[in-house]
């Protein structure tokens, strides 16, 4: 499976109703992302706390509980991973607390929302992979001068 340039691990999914569950994953996986799916809360965190995630697709409600504890786990892992928050019924509350708490997207289950989830998936990791190559450059440059010196840095750089 391709994973755009950037992503450090499968999309996970976060969504107790198997047929959703199935229908996001296959338009994730058309779009040539890697894919992981689980049902509920506590594994949702579980995996979040044991491996790396380039992204979380996550659905409001589930059986162990809301999202907010997944949004939580997500967002203060050593490498924050965007989050995608989904539900079946739009509610201004939870669209800014999702916002609130960092969600990088809210999207309404509606007849498009699979589109809809592809396209932002590939926003987010398009963004997040430009933003680690500026990082990675930035490093580079950094111990480029801390191992030759700025002057020889500079003058490699063609300053």
């Amino acid at each position: 499976m391709l994973r755009p340039a950037g992503s450090c691990g499968p999309i996970l999914i976060v969504e107790d109703d198997a047929a959703i569950a199935e229908l996001e994953r296959r338009a994730l996986s058309r779009a040539g992302h890697e894919v992981l799916i689980t049902g509920t809360v506590g594994q949702a965190v579980d995996l979040l706390g044991r491996q790396r995630h380039a992204l979380v697709a996550l659905d409001y409600r589930l059986p162990d509980g809301e999202a907010w504890s997944v949004l939580d786990a997500a967002r203060s892992a050593e490498t924050p991973v965007p989050v995608i928050l989904l539900t079946g019924m739009g509610d201004e509350r939870v669209a800014a607390e999702a916002i609130r708490r960092g969600a990088s997207d809210y999207i309404i289950k509606t007849g498009d929302f699979l589109d809809q989830l592809v396209r932002s998936a590939g926003h987010i990791l398009s963004v997040v992979g430009e933003e680690e190559s500026r990082k990675a450059l930035v490093a580079e440059a950094l111990w480029d001068e801390r191992a030759v010196g700025p002057g020889l840095a500079a003058l490699a750089r063609g300053k």
